[in-house]
């Protein structure tokens, strides 16, 4: 058998997105190369308006071209320092600021991270989370905070030497220490023991129905369910995704409240609360997820297994 082959380039986009539902979106990065801040504006730009929330996945990016990790994170801020470069002599220093020109601002942001995430995916994180424009979920991030620069010599070998070293924002030094996650949470949900029996494990009783749409609307399994697999069966993007919906929650109700004729106007120092509002509307959540899901076990039925990540 013959074939013929043709050389040519291939050009694979390294942003990926879903939308996971109620104005919900995932977006992952694999790394930065040429044109990934103009992939991720268009897929911020075809929803603007109707995000309610966002999911930057940074997970196991091993980084890329500064100058497209300093575009992205400039997608979200709108004004300030993102990054600052720092040579052997500290007064030789480069910045690089944020502009309010096509900025989205507006929605709550998730950054999820992990051992995998470095150098160009830690200084987008470190930025947007000292800016506190989002949440950072997951576990400590790899900590390749260094610039190095590869020197020719003679004889054809060459020498990688450390030039810089970057910081962020809050002048926080990446290397060897890697950016902390504001919120902890490893790649697999531990079930917690069953303790006694329980209404479903009695054979013939009565099965649980939903007494209106809005409670169908809600039931956080069906969702996830319709995700992709790769999606379904992540618990980290699970976990940010209750987060999100409790924030969501949270919104309408301070937004229902604040438009009511005898409500006093909310400041945006009032706004300082939401984070503790945040956390605790998103554990009631994940904690009705976690018990949905011990149920399924105890019935014995399939279930997305959780831990798995996208293959790449």
């Amino acid at each position: 058998m013959e074939f013929s082959l043709v050389r040519e380039v291939i050009h694979i986009s390294s942003v990926a997105s879903e939308r996971l539902g109620d104005g919900l979106v995932y977006a992952r990065i694999t790394n930065f190369q040429e044109n990934t801040a103009q992939d991720l504006q268009n897929v911020l730009s075809a929803q603007k308006g109707q995000i309610k929330g966002f999911i930057l996945d940074l997970r196991n990016n091993p980084g890329g071209l500064l100058e497209e990790a300093v575009k992205v994170a400039d997608l979200f801020i709108d004004s300030g320092l993102i990054v600052s470069t720092v040579g052997r002599f500290k007064d030789r220093v480069e910045r690089e600021f944020a502009h309010k020109q096509n900025s989205f601002v507006n929605f709550p942001l998730i950054v999820l991270i992990n051992e995998g995430s470095a150098s160009a995916s830690e200084i987008v994180a470190g930025a947007l989370q000292d800016h506190q424009r989002s949440l950072t979920m997951g576990t400590p991030s790899f900590g390749k905070g260094s610039v190095q620069t590869l020197i020719a010599l003679p004889d054809g070998s060459g020498l990688k030497i450390t030039i810089a070293t970057y910081y962020t924002p809050n002048d926080r030094s990446i290397q060897a220490k890697g950016i902390q996650p504001d919120i902890i949470v490893n790649k697999q949900m531990i079930l917690p023991p069953t303790e006694g029996r329980k209404e479903a494990n009695l054979r013939g009783h009565l099965l649980s129905e939903v007494l209106s749409d809005l409670g169908k609307k809600g039931y956080l399994l069906n969702e996830i369910q319709a995700w992709p697999p790769y999606l379904a069966e992540d618990y980290q993007v699970i976990t940010a995704f209750t987060y999100l919906k409790g924030w969501t929650l949270f919104t309408a109700k301070l937004v229902s409240t604040t438009n009511h004729p005898t409500s006093k106007k909310v400041s945006q120092s009032d706004l300082a609360i939401e984070k503790t509002f945040f956390a605790d509307e998103a554990t009631k959540i994940q904690e009705n997820f976690s018990n949905q899901m011990s149920d399924r076990e105890s019935q014995k039925l399939s279930y997305p297994k959780v831990g798995k990540t996208e293959k790449r």
